[in-house]
């Protein structure tokens, strides 16, 4: 009989902890300005808290170069389409007292908080534990899971490190489709590749066997993210490749100065040799984001743009006045 596996024992934040997670979850409460072309903006777009996610992903390989990291693109770009900025990802190491020192400053702050790796049978996966430890609480067995890593499991291969994947904190809940009963699996490799999501306060724990299960398992997260914001307008703006950011920064800030809840983003990219600036505004406020798109393309010489998607709209013809009706 293999051992149940040790819980981490329920312990509280200290108070200086305490302190500062109450001051960080109170100034988030509070619309933050963040700058994106420098200090002269006083702000630059309002980001609400409920808009918010960041994104954790746990992986010595990948610290270490020996894998290539691309979930967290993908969790991110889901999430812009539905509403939901990611303001933060952060790759660490498979370390108990790391991600658990990470969840707890971030829980607080954002509204949604995503771990992938760190789930599994070998010995660096350490993720569901440091959520319970992030939480103060410990560890319990789950039956649907306990009787699913028995079956599926070989007995001259069943050790402590299968058992282990059968517990998960106290009080998560698992996310998805119903589990599978141990005949509709067949094989450990099978069950590793429907292996559930866990979902812990606001922290989703999602399982990264291979990045195509990774995105079944966030697909059916999705219905449980709708965001009640809008989602974002954008505009993206290329220049020509002979036009640099400091050439169009000053009309980028006026326009920000004069539609504060914009947001703006700018980088090079390289299309057949030639290196060109593009800039993205994007907000929740169709008419504010139009209106700084329109304010930086009057503001800058026409000849300086290359493209603009989607294209503005044309300028509405004058509507003539109504001619009087003449009375009887």
């Amino acid at each position: 009989m293999v051992p149940a596996p040790q819980s981490p024992r329920p312990r509280g934040p200290a108070a200086a902890e305490r302190a500062e997670r109450a001051g960080r979850a109170g100034r988030a409460g509070v619309n933050q300005r963040w700058t994106m072309l420098g200090d002269e903006i006083a702000g630059g777009a309002t980001v609400e808290q409920g808009e918010t996610a960041a994104i954790i992903v746990v992986g010595d390989e990948l610290l270490s170069g020996a894998l290539r990291e691309s979930n967290s693109h993908f969790i991110s770009s889901s999430l812009r389409s539905h509403g939901i900025a990611v303001k933060q990802v952060l790759l660490i190491e498979s370390d108990i007292d790391v991600i658990a020192f990470l969840l707890r400053r971030l829980s607080p702050v954002h509204r949604h908080v995503f771990v992938a790796g760190g789930v599994g049978p070998a010995h660096t996966d350490v993720t569901l534990a440091a959520v319970s430890k992030a939480f103060g609480v410990g560890m319990t067995e789950h039956a649907g899971l306990l009787r699913l890593v028995s079956d599926c499991t070989p007995r001259h291969h069943f050790s402590e490190h299968h058992l282990r994947m059968a517990y998960v904190p106290y009080g998560a809940e698992l996310v998805g489709k119903e589990l599978p009963v141990p005949g509709e699996v067949g094989d450990w490799s099978a069950l590793t590749a429907r292996w559930p999501s866990v979902k812990k306060n606001n922290v989703y724990v999602l399982p990264t066997r291979w990045p195509h299960i990774l995105r079944k398992r966030f697909s059916e997260l999705l219905p449980l993210l709708q965001s009640a914001f809008e989602p974002f307008a954008s505009t993206r703006i290329t220049f020509r490749a002979s036009v640099e950011k400091a050439q169009v920064a000053a009309s980028i800030v006026e326009a920000l100065k004069a539609h504060p809840k914009v947001a703006s983003h700018t980088f090079a990219e390289s299309v057949g040799g030639e290196t060109r600036t593009v800039l993205y505004l994007e907000s929740k406020d169709p008419a504010q984001q139009t209106g700084a798109s329109d304010m930086v393309l009057g503001l800058i010489p026409p000849e300086w743009v290359q493209a603009v998607r989607p294209p503005p709209a044309p300028p509405r013809a004058p509507v003539p006045p109504r001619r009087a009706c003449a009375r009887a």
